[in-house]
């Protein structure tokens, strides 16, 4: 009886991972963006193992030595996907709470496959070395000598996603943090139950509610998307603007000036757009401003944020002072020299102008914006490319 709530339990998780998956089935998945691909690689691992938990459930206790093979096998399967989840959340974080490149983004990589495999290698011995499971003589399970280390290795690994979330809280708007940052609550409270008490089955249908919370993000991070240039709509860039101002004037009024909390801004503006839009057609403007956005992205740090905030205005938050925002434009600019794009014959350029957020010249972040509305404005009027108005619509 016992057993059969445990399935049940299951079975009512799985179908919540399957509802998640099915929702988020828009498209084909290679063309889908990476986020969802990390996130069908997680749930897809869960499903995985709630399947494997079912059936070894369902063996448990099952006497002939069929039934001993095919709780072998489950169990081993299960032991070798246990960590997987956990695995590909921590590079689910890592891609999702930065749109620069990582220089150790490799090496994370490469460290997640070397932690799967050696976890695997070690629950594929189980059956001979009894490392993470054994069956007693009658088919019942037990736990090998090494689950404790499995067990401190899975909550080792999963305070690395938490380090990289806190680390990087500013590039991401708030409530994404905050979901995130809920995630490995279900999980901890699961696995201290399971732990604690032998025999229970709440781990991977806590494990799902976890995976919940990601689903729930990724829609949310939706609605703080621009949809053509995949950078941060305004919306949410004036949110993390608001969030770096703040920080910055805090650690000042608290004497820490010249700390990593200062921050400096580089507005960009493409260069007749208007008539690109109008000789080629809105269709190859949405790929200009989509070429840009990826551009942009390109070059970015990992501390770094971009957006789109107006028709063909993009704005980029780095956590530098002058000669490296200096550096980090001439790298953009370089990047959108390169565009081409097919039946659009003017080359492909953009106006920037960059500030540092002062606060004795800056009390507030529409006044720093007016300062890089001013100087872009300038710097057009200097290259004889003068629009009729400043166009930023962010103050």
């Amino acid at each position: 009886m016992e057993n059969l709530l445990r399935i049940e339990l299951d079975i009512y998780a799985l179908l919540l991972v399957a509802v998640m998956m099915i929702s988020l089935s828009r498209r084909p998945l290679r063309e889908g963006p990476p986020i969802e691909r990390y996130f069908f690689l997680i749930a897809g691992s869960i499903a995985c193992v709630l399947i494997l938990d079912m059936l070894s459930w369902a063996l448990d206790g099952v006497p002939g030595s069929g039934a001993r093979f095919a709780l072998h096998l489950t169990n081993t399967l299960y032991y070798m996907l246990y960590l997987v989840p956990l695995v590909i959340f921590t590079l689910f974080i890592d891609h999702i709470s930065r749109q620069g490149t990582f220089p150790g983004g490799g090496m994370l990589h490469a460290l997640a496959l070397v932690i799967i495999t050696l976890f695997a290698a070690a629950a594929f011995t189980s059956p001979w070395t009894e490392a993470f499971y054994d069956l007693d003589a009658t088919n019942h399970y037990v736990r090998g000598r090494l689950f404790n280390a499995l067990v401190t290795a899975s909550f080792l690994i999963g305070f690395i996603p938490e380090c990289i979330l806190f680390a990087r809280r500013r590039n991401m708007p708030k409530r994404i943090f905050r979901l995130l940052a809920l995630y490995p609550i279900p999980i901890v409270v699961g696995s201290l139950f399971q732990f604690y008490r032998e025999g229970s089955a709440i781990l991977w249908p806590a494990a799902t509610v976890s995976l919940l919370l990601v689903h729930i993000t990724i829609q949310q991070r939706s609605l703080n998307i621009d949809a053509i240039s995949g950078l941060y709509n305004q919306a949410a860039f004036m949110e993390m603007l608001q969030n770096w101002a703040a920080n910055s004037l805090n650690s000042g009024n608290s004497g820490n000036s010249g700390n990593s909390d200062n921050f400096g801004a580089i507005l960009f503006d493409i260069d007749n757009f208007k008539r690109i839009n109008f000789d080629s057609g809105y269709e190859k403007g949405n790929e200009v401003l989509l070429a840009t956005g990826y551009a942009i992205k390109s070059v970015l740090g990992p501390r770094d944020i971009a957006a789109r905030v107006g028709a063909d205005e993009f704005i980029v938050l780095s956590p530098a002072g002058a000669p490296a925002l200096e550096d980090l434009e001439s790298q953009i600019l370089a990047q959108v020299r390169e565009i081409v794009i097919a039946g659009i014959d003017q080359e492909i350029t953009v106006s920037s102008a960059h500030a540092v957020f002062d606060q004795s010249t800056h009390p507030s972040i529409d006044s720093f914006l007016q300062t890089l509305d001013s100087l872009l404005y300038k710097k057009k009027e200097s290259l004889k490319n003068v629009p009729l108005q400043p166009e930023l619509p962010l103050s």
